[in-house]
């Protein structure tokens, strides 16, 4: 478990299964993750969840971000694609309960989640996949140290029209030296 100021990252938990349910069948979220966008199945997310908590590639690792306020399940995040001869993986997070939102908890959760990678795992490199048209989500990378390292043109598709990704990236030693 991972406390912050206002957050707890906490491991997946079997009965987490109608959250995430819930989460990844809420089309906002879909529009803005670049990734799960077609319709989840209940049976199909349990398969998910049970997959995620027994990681057996042990190239993933997902947590739950709670309100520390509250204990309520605010979001989730995680570190995907995790290459261990390389060090470096990728970022995810939402922030998916609508009263939470805004509050730079994303912010605070993502730099728990990015000091975990780096000082806890050891990863060299951090990378993350943001929608073009997010601001919200560009400026929390900015202010978290991550460099703008490239433009995907048009790589997603949604709501009829081709959407740009932008790659964000942050390095262990530039994270550590901004967060000393």
């Amino acid at each position: 478990m991972i406390i912050g100021e206002n957050i707890r990252l906490r491991p997946l938990k079997k009965s987490d299964k109608d959250l995430f349910f819930a989460w990844r069948n809420d089309l906002d979220f879909v529009e803005m993750a670049l990734s799960m966008r077609l319709p989840k199945h209940e049976l199909l997310e349990e398969t998910w969840l049970d997959n995620a908590m027994t990681d057996i590639s042990n190239r993933h690792v997902y947590f739950i971000i709670e309100a520390l306020d509250s204990d309520t399940p605010i979001g989730f995040t995680a570190l995907t694609n995790i290459d261990w001869i390389s060090r470096n993986g990728a970022g995810g997070i939402a922030i998916m309960h609508p009263d939470y939102r805004g509050k730079g908890l994303s912010t605070e959760s993502f730099r728990a989640l990015f000091d975990y990678g780096f000082n806890k795992l050891n990863l060299h490199k951090i990378w993350t996949h943001v929608h073009g048209g997010n601001p919200a989500s560009i400026k929390m990378h900015e202010r978290l140290g991550c460099t703008l390292e490239g433009t995907l043109k048009q790589h997603y598709y949604w709501d009829n029209a081709y959407h740009d990704a932008l790659q964000y990236g942050i390095l262990k030693d530039h994270f550590n030296q901004i967060n000393a």
